[in-house]
């Protein structure tokens, strides 16, 4: 399961849900995200989403409409989560290293832990590897969050 996050630093229109909804919002993308890393978005459906998410198919399509746009809010969700985890972790090396060797050293290691091996960052491979190619469209938030704003840091 992809680790939690609040609903609503991730998706700005989730801002005004009640408490209910935005747990079910939150349960609707982690299912999803399990399902389409799974066996990709041909094999998914609504239903197999909405029962590991413990709602109703209907609650699945009232937040979030088809299982296309499903699967564009998880590539957002997930690019968004990986992405702070990438420049939280970017932070931390320190200005002026007292040990270079020793501090890159750590950091290669939170960098890796934290943002290449973690639930998030295996997911967003995953999804990329295998939607990459069939929806280009919706990897422009990745290319926005990751690689694109990576290199103006």
């Amino acid at each position: 399961m992809i680790a939690a996050m609040e609903v609503s630093h991730i998706h700005p229109f989730m801002a005004g849900m009640q408490r209910g909804q935005t747990a079910k919002c939150r349960a609707i993308l982690d299912a999803a995200t399990d399902v389409f890393c799974e066996g990709g978005v041909a094999a998914a459906s609504i239903d197999t989403i909405a029962n590991r998410a413990g709602v109703s198919r209907q609650t699945v399509y009232n937040q979030f409409g088809d299982k296309e746009k499903v699967f564009a809010a998880v590539v957002e969700d997930v690019t968004r989560r990986s992405g702070a985890e990438l420049f939280a972790t970017l932070g931390t090396f320190p200005d002026r290293p007292d040990n270079l060797e020793k501090d890159l050293t750590a950091f290669a290691t939170r960098l890796v832990g934290r943002c290449m091996c973690d639930d998030d960052g295996r997911a967003l491979r995953k999804l990329i590897e295998n939607e990459g190619q069939r929806y280009p469209e919706l990897f422009e938030t990745w290319r926005d969050y990751g690689p694109g704003k990576s290199w103006t840091v």
